[in-house]
């Protein structure tokens, strides 16, 4: 039974806290500069009926916390980026942005970002790739590079065992307890909502992850991200690959 079914849409980067070589937390940092986008946390209690929790005001600091021993795991499967082939659910379709477009650590900057939500345990994977593939323009060199097809909306799932909790707060509020038995959806998104009934795209938003990622890229060397045309018949204008989730580089989020 899958216990906490969190789902992560929009304009949120992914950060990975790593020790000793293994990953122990994820910062998902909810991007504070993202015009046209909305930041919604919903938590619902599945159930029959299905019980929606009230979140409040949300915190600039979220928390999801599982105990006792904590795990993270990733889907894995080889992936295709140009032509979309491979396993669905692979995190390899989330883009690091220090690995397959910078080569350097770029930083970042808590100041950027409206929420951030600590997260200790659970599987990630890609619950939605792009339609269309996600581009950037190389400042240094002159040229234009196709990444490809990008992970828009991103899933984190925890299955706990006998004697685990997962807990949900909200600034200092908890907003619910997890034990083996029940089951919680929720829903983190910084999204264009009217986009799900529109075909107009929006080509750059990726560049505003620069507002909170990239304090240390040397000036003339930005990547300025675009992405393809949607196919015919392809609509509305969602997924959008400028729309992404991207791993925003290595955690935790740098301090003003």
């Amino acid at each position: 039974m899958i216990n906490v079914d969190l789902t992560i849409q929009g304009m949120i980067a992914l950060f990975f806290e790593v020790n000793t070589g293994k990953v122990v937390a994820c910062q998902a940092g909810v991007l504070k500069d993202a015009p046209g986008h909305k930041f919604e946390l919903k938590i619902v209690r599945k159930g029959t009926p299905p019980h929606p929790i009230p979140t409040g005001p949300i915190d600039k600091k979220l928390k999801l916390v599982v105990s006792p021993n904590p795990s993270i795991t990733f889907a894995t499967g080889k992936i295709n980026r140009h032509d979309g082939s491979g396993a669905p659910k692979s995190f390899d379709w989330v883009l690091d942005f220090e690995r397959e477009v910078y080569t350097s650590p770029i930083g970042s900057s808590e100041m950027g970002f409206q929420s951030i939500l600590h997260i200790n345990s659970g599987q990630f994977s890609t619950l939605q790739k792009s339609a269309n593939k996600l581009i950037f323009f190389d400042e240094k060199v002159g040229n234009c590079q196709n990444v490809g097809i990008v992970a828009t909306v991103v899933g984190l799932q925890i299955e706990l065992a006998q004697g685990q909790s997962a807990k949900f707060f909200n600034g200092s509020s908890e907003l619910f307890t997890a034990t083996p038995t029940d089951e919680f959806k929720v829903d983190l998104l910084n999204d264009r909502p009217h986009d799900h009934a529109s075909a107009s795209q929006h080509h750059g938003d990726a560049n505003f992850f620069y507002s909170a990622v990239g304090q240390k890229i040397k000036p003339g060397e930005k990547k300025v991200f675009s992405s393809t045309t949607f196919s015919a018949g392809v609509g509305p204008a969602t997924p959008e690959a400028s729309c992404l989730v991207p791993r925003g580089g290595q955690g935790p989020i740098g301090q003003p």
